[in-house]
């Protein structure tokens, strides 16, 4: 995971004003007791939301660290 300070953050990447910059997707991180496996390809046919969720979920041993 990569930390960073969520207000500096939005305030640069708005600065920029940078089209190609609009395609960044921002998703608060969901905690959870056990991992969900997800199978490939029967129900999506694309790894975007597999991809998505092993991105923005984490242990809830991690919630500390908000």
């Amino acid at each position: 995971m990569i930390e960073l300070n969520k207000k500096e953050f939005l305030d640069k990447i708005y600065l920029l004003n940078k089209p190609e910059l609009n395609n960044y997707v921002l998703y608060p991180i969901n905690y959870v007791e056990a991992l969900k496996t997800i199978k490939m390809p029967d129900r999506f046919p694309s790894p975007d939301v597999p991809f998505l969720y092993s991105f923005v979920t984490k242990f809830k041993t991690w919630s500390y660290e908000e």
